[in-house]
């Protein structure tokens, strides 16, 4: 995309404006993953959201979601989901359906898989926190054979904006549902 996803512009205006707007109806607290990039970019801004974890860019996703993870205070915390920027935010009743499963639930759409995970409180207990940052993992192989994957009727869900080209059809689209 030529620079961080979060940053990149869509209908003039920056990505996470977008992304935070669609996750603040979805009504779940928030925490944002980012690079040292990214993090300079939003922070002094108005609406930016409260609780931003860095992360480094390069280091693998599953340490960056661990981060986000370890970050949590597990007293007041039911489950985790997973949402990566590029993964237009779904509507707030697929995060609802997705919770409702009682186990880690991915959601389907069209025959593909894609986002929010979403991983149970004792589940991140038992398979995600005694792992060190660096110890490697994914976390598409830790869950395969237990997650329930969801229908759903929502496409944004399987979508990834990996390419300029990707963000162009997804807006069209877009403008063809509304």
């Amino acid at each position: 995309m030529g620079g961080p996803k979060a940053l990149m512009s869509v209908g003039g205006r920056p990505w996470w404006r977008v992304q935070s707007e669609r996750l603040k109806r979805v009504g779940f607290e928030q925490v944002w993953l980012v690079s040292p990039e990214v993090r300079a970019a939003i922070e002094g801004e108005s609406d930016a959201p409260a609780n931003l974890i860095e992360a480094d860019s390069a280091e693998p996703m599953f340490d960056t979601v661990l981060r986000g993870v370890k970050s949590l205070d597990a007293g007041a915390t039911l489950g985790v989901f997973v949402q990566p920027v590029d993964v237009p935010v779904a509507e707030r009743w697929v995060w609802m359906e997705l919770f409702e499963v009682g186990g880690v639930a991915v959601p389907r759409s069209g025959g593909r898989t894609g986002h929010p995970i979403y991983l149970p409180w004792e589940w991140v207990e038992a398979e995600m926190l005694g792992r060190e940052l660096g110890s490697g993992g994914r976390l598409d192989a830790l869950v395969r054979g237990m997650r329930k994957e969801i229908d759903v009727p929502d496409g944004d869900v399987a979508v990834n904006l990996n390419s300029p080209g990707e963000l162009e059809r997804w807006l069209l689209e877009s403008e063809e549902r509304a």
